[in-house]
């Protein structure tokens, strides 16, 4: 029997071998980057990657300006559900998904500089 991959919809089977990280280990999973942050998103961070998702968040809500997750879609090319995703800290985004937020929102999104200065 095959999985069907949702994001891609390319068929899998089940027997597939595990995608490895490194040297024969499974890539850890990681927790949402709201769990590393409370409150979220303008609370304290526990960690870089965090806090650069913490900032971007806020970022992105400033650029919505109140503008529908849908509108934001439709500008970006950015699926609603990622937009919401990464407002509500549920996901990581990636360099690609901000590039096109940025270039759909004609703004700059990524904290520069956040990470640099993290001292957690």
């Amino acid at each position: 029997m095959a999985t069907v991959s949702k994001a891609r919809s390319i068929r899998i089977p089940q027997s597939a071998p595990v995608p490895r990280y490194g040297r024969g280990m499974v890539r850890p999973s990681r927790p949402a980057p709201r769990e590393l942050v409370d409150p979220w998103p303008t609370g304290d961070a526990r960690d870089a990657a965090a806090a650069v998702a913490a900032r971007l968040a806020v970022n992105l809500r400033e650029a919505v300006a109140g503008r529908s997750t849908r509108a934001v879609a439709e500008l970006t090319g950015v699926d609603r559900t990622t937009v919401a995703a990464i407002l509500n800290g549920t996901t990581w985004p990636d360099l690609a998904t901000v590039a096109r937020l940025e270039h759909g929102l004609v703004v700059d999104l990524w904290p520069g500089g956040v990470a640099k200065g993290f001292g957690g």
